[in-house]
């Protein structure tokens, strides 16, 4: 473990949903509409490693992000009123990608390799009404956030890693290689930053 926020981004856990009775399966991610997924009443797969094909629904990763703000930022001063808004904006703004709500959906497959596999089927949101009858409820995006976020750079450039699952791969099945390469081959200073520098660093540790 590199930090303490390793298990809490890639937790030692990996639920995968049976979808009854077609012996179809879905990963959720948080904000493609997992809470729906599991509303359903789906069960959870315990030997997830022997399942050949999983379907994942992706998501525009800016659209995303935000909304995953959103959502951490309702947690967070739940837990703790006296938490400033814009303080929390601005630790978000400076240290990306802390919480799994707004974590890529790359970093999400990333787990899910750790324990499956399998061909990966890419699909877009309105896709899941060929699974569930429960309501996606897409939230419009927030003006104030969109107003703090849209400038960063820094984050527009990670998130390539998320544009690559929606701009260039969405409808296919693939495997994780498959969209590593991907990655390498559209944005490859993305790749470069972030997948051959932890290369590197595992080599360093292993």
């Amino acid at each position: 473990m590199l930090s303490y926020l390793d298990p809490i981004i890639f937790p030692d856990r990996c639920e995968i949903l049976e979808i009854v009775p077609s012996q179809r399966y879905v990963f959720p991610i948080y904000k493609n509409g997992s809470s729906s997924l599991y509303e359903s009443g789906f069960r959870v797969i315990d030997d997830v490693a022997s399942i050949q094909q999983v379907d994942v629904f992706v998501r525009d990763p800016y659209e995303r992000f935000l909304s995953g703000v959103h959502s951490y930022l309702q947690y967070a001063t739940a837990q703790d009123p006296k938490l400033d808004r814009y303080t929390a904006l601005k630790f978000v703004n400076e240290y990306l990608f802390l919480n799994r709500h707004y974590a890529p959906q790359f970093h999400w497959l990333v787990n899910l390799q750790r324990f499956n596999t399998g061909k990966i089927r890419l699909l877009p949101m309105d896709a899941i009404s060929t699974v569930t009858d429960q309501h996606w409820h897409s939230r419009a995006v927030d003006p104030e956030l969109d107003k703090f976020f849209k400038d960063n750079n820094r984050l527009h450039f990670y998130l390539s890693v998320d544009k690559v699952l929606t701009e260039k791969l969405l409808g296919q099945t693939v495997t994780f290689d498959t969209i590593v390469q991907s990655i390498k081959e559209s944005y490859p200073e993305v790749y470069k930053e972030i997948i051959a520098y932890s290369i590197k660093l595992c080599g360093v540790l292993g």
